[in-house]
């Protein structure tokens, strides 16, 4: 922060203050920073302003402040600001505020394998998809601080030959309610059907589809700008054509990050793209699994496939091959009493 040319003429007209909220909206206390800055200051001189607090009990939102201070009411002058962040320290998290648990910013060299387990699957495994899943540097590494997956083919037909990867999070990160998210970037060739899902941890329903799914983004080729966020369970799957979701028009979906996320708790999951719900699939209160089996540990997935019974509905074009699909990073936010498994 620095004064400009023209500086307030009172002594300590400038402070950075810090204000908290209670429930209601009032203000429940504030902290002024120490350092002020007065009539002396350097002008168009940068210098840093620290303002240090603890956040008191029961409160539940904090603004940042700026105060200027005038010697009489016809004081004119300025002060101009860089830039401001804001640091926290701690664990406990204030009021039911969830805090980052758990992530992968894909800032490394490699592929880390303390989070992420690459499947090995050969095609038609699942959905009549044409791809073999491997654990081949071709189709999936770390490029420029994100992870690449990558789609080859044989561009000489169209039902063989084709790789790609597809990775997982089980036994390396599981979750019960909170904030998944992802910032991705889809491929754009038809044929192509990129997603990141949730699968259940311990099929405590049994299999598929009775024990849940979740798919916080899928999106495929034939439709370049849809993103769907679907739930699959006993009563509402694709077998049946009664699968629960929603989609979202994006015209940016294939050349741009956009977070793609989900907020689950034991009422509800809410899907969103950059911060705009779309869909929300709510708990029916009836106790049955076969509508909600929503209540235990999911781990992420996370893959590129080509073909299958969605990804290739409107034919695959194997000129457009290799294709890739980007995720720049992928978070988990947890309260404290969903990271306890008590929410």
């Amino acid at each position: 922060m620095t004064h400009a040319d023209d500086p307030l003429s009172a002594g300590n007209n400038v402070s950075l203050f810090l204000r908290f909220f209670d429930e209601s909206g009032a203000t429940h206390s504030e902290v002024v920073g120490d350092t002020k800055l007065d009539s002396t200051a350097t002008p168009s001189a940068w210098t840093a302003h620290t303002v240090q607090a603890t956040v008191p009990e029961g409160v539940v939102r904090g603004q940042v402040g700026l105060r200027f201070r005038l010697g009489d009411w016809s004081d004119t002058g300025s002060a101009y600001i860089d830039s401001t962040s804001l640091t926290t320290t701690g664990t406990g998290a204030v009021d039911g505020e969830r805090l980052l648990v758990w992530h992968d910013e894909f800032d490394g060299s490699t592929i880390d394998t303390t989070k992420w387990t690459h499947e090995l699957l050969e095609p038609y495994t699942y959905n009549s998809e044409l791809q073999k899943y491997t654990d081949s540097t071709e189709n999936s590494h770390v490029d420029d601080g994100q992870l690449v997956i990558t789609a080859v083919g044989d561009s000489a037909s169209s039902y063989t030959g084709y790789t790609s990867a597809r990775l997982n999070t089980s036994g390396k990160g599981e979750w019960l309610y909170g904030r998944m998210e992802g910032a991705l970037m889809m491929p754009s060739g038809v044929g192509t059907w990129p997603a990141l899902w949730m699968l259940p941890t311990d099929w405590s329903y049994g299999g598929w589809p009775n024990s849940g799914e979740i798919d916080i983004m899928e999106h495929v080729g034939c439709d370049v700008n849809e993103i769907v966020g679907t739930v699959h369970t006993g009563a509402y799957n694709h077998t049946l054509g009664t699968q629960r979701g929603g989609d979202l028009m994006l015209d940016t979906a294939t050349s741009s990050m956009h977070v793609y996320a989900i907020d689950w708790t034991p009422d509800q999951i809410h899907f969103s793209v950059d911060g705009l719900r779309y869909f929300t699939f709510e708990n029916d209160g009836a106790g049955d699994s076969a509508t909600w089996p929503f209540d235990q540990r999911f781990h992420f997935v996370v893959n590129l496939a080509v073909g299958g019974s969605w990804g290739g509905y409107c034919g695959l074009d194997p000129s457009a091959f290799p294709e890739e699909y980007r995720v720049d990073w992928i978070r988990v936010y947890q309260t404290d009493a969903e990271a306890s498994g008590t929410p």
